[in-house]
C-alpha cells in the first residue's frame, strides 16, 4: 500500500483525545489515524447500504399476507422439529 504523508489543523481536544486513545491500544499516532479514517469510511458504506435497503423497501414494501405465509412455515418447520 503508497502511504503518503499529511499535516493536519485539529482542535487540542481531539489531538488529546487521540493520543489517549492510542496509547490505551498500544498503537503509533499513524496507526490510529489510519483505523479512524478505516472506520469513517466503514461507517460511510454501512450507511450507504442501508439506505439503499430502506429505499428498495419504500418502493417495495413487504405484504403483509406474504408475511403470514412466511410466519407459518417457519412455525410448521418448528413444529415439526421438535
Amino acid at each position: 500500500m503508497k502511504t503518503v504523508r499529511m499535516t493536519v489543523t485539529i482542535p487540542d481536544e481531539d489531538f488529546q483525545r487521540i493520543e489517549q486513545s492510542k496509547r490505551a491500544k498500544g498503537l503509533s499516532r499513524s496507526a490510529m489515524v489510519h483505523e479512524m479514517v478505516a472506520t469513517y469510511f466503514a461507517g460511510e458504506e454501512l450507511r450507504e447500504k442501508i439506505d439503499k435497503y430502506v429505499d428498495g423497501y419504500r418502493r417495495m414494501p413487504e405484504d403483509p399476507e406474504e408475511i403470514a405465509t412466511l410466519e407459518k412455515a417457519q412455525l410448521d418447520v418448528m413444529d415439526g422439529g421438535f
